[in-house]
């Protein structure tokens, strides 16, 4: 995914809304010797290019030891109660994070915490609520949809109630954007076509209909009439 111009494009987008301070521009940050975090920051590529002195964190040992290795300063550590002091921060993110966190607004009192008066916060999260498709039952894609986005991650709709959540973390200039990453490949679409068998695994789908469903999947991705897109939202706020 890091290779697909949407996704850069998002990424970029995070990096200047994460201001070092009201009106200071992104190229700033290394002259003001900001220290900005990435939460659920994996192997650490985005860590990286954070400007200033970034630090990454994340709960898996595994992806730390790897970005560590391949350099950066970073801590492995829980987004629901971060290993640093108050106002550490001149400003914090967090990618395709907070859909997968046990308790979203405890995390987002974390960031804020650590976040100095004048930081930014940055959230974003692609929202399963806004999937749609086309190539497959529509009555059946429906109930696949809607099992992604209420059991196949903790927090599947997350993105689109970030903005309130964030205004009653007591941020302020909360703002939101949108962007729809569209696709046409089966293959690429966050393992769409495994959805019915996790829901036939939970009891939740019979196997006809299982297999109802791969087949569409694979005659509309082998006829080029596979369609998936979904609506990614950067929630950006300024701690008071």
């Amino acid at each position: 995914m890091a290779t697909w111009p949407f996704v850069q494009a998002y990424k970029q987008r995070t990096l200047e809304l994460l201001e070092v301070a009201p009106g200071a521009r992104p190229a700033q940050a290394a002259t003001n010797r900001a220290r900005l975090l990435d939460v659920g920051c994996g192997t650490g590529d985005d860590t990286r290019a954070l400007p200033g002195r970034g630090v990454g964190l994340d709960a898996s040992a595994v992806m730390i030891g790897e970005a560590a290795r391949r350099g950066g300063a970073f801590v492995r550590g829980d987004a629901h109660a971060l290993p640093f002091a108050d106002g550490t921060f001149a400003g914090c993110r967090a990618d395709r994070t907070f859909q997968h966190l046990a308790d979203p607004e405890r995390a987002l009192a974390e960031l804020v915490r650590v976040t100095r008066p004048g930081g930014r916060v940055v959230v974003v999260d692609p929202d399963q609520e806004t999937i749609v498709v086309d190539g497959v039952d529509r009555a059946l894609a429906r109930r696949v949809k809607q099992f992604r986005c209420d059991a196949g991650l903790r927090h599947g709709d997350i993105a689109h109630r970030l903005p309130r959540l964030f205004r009653a973390a007591g941020l302020i200039d909360v703002a939101v954007e949108g962007s729809t990453l569209v696709l046409d490949d089966p293959d690429d679409a966050f393992g769409f076509a495994t959805w019915a068998r996790a829901m036939h695994d939970r009891g939740l789908l019979d196997a006809p209909d299982v297999e109802r469903f791969e087949a569409d999947v694979r005659a509309s991705g082998n006829a080029g009439d596979f369609l998936y897109a979904v609506t990614f939202f950067i929630t950006s706020g300024r701690r008071p």
